[in-house]
């Protein structure tokens, strides 16, 4: 775990988060906003705004590397390259 507390955050930040993880998986992250499941009915310019931060979020965090495990370093690039290219393909 890369978070030096835990937080509460609006369900829209898991719901980015996991289609990022999702991404990296090499799957569709919009699955996710599926209209069947728990996480419809966001607004493409929100999900679009979250999706920006945590690209942002995980490349700065892959600025930092003294203490970290190797492996956290290349989890944190992996997940925002994946979220750099889904925001890509959601505002083509």
């Amino acid at each position: 775990i890369d978070w030096p507390f835990v937080t509460r955050t609006p369900r829209i930040v898991d719901a980015v988060s996991l289609g990022i993880s999702i991404c990296v998986a090499g799957l569709d992250a919009e699955m996710v906003f599926e209209p069947s499941g728990p996480f419809r009915n966001y607004e493409a310019e929100d999900v679009n705004v979250v999706l920006a931060a945590l690209a942002g979020y995980f490349f700065r965090a892959t600025l930092v590397t003294e203490g970290k495990p190797e492996r956290l370093c290349s989890a944190q690039l992996a997940q925002g390259r994946a979220a750099a290219a889904w925001l890509g393909e959601r505002i083509e």
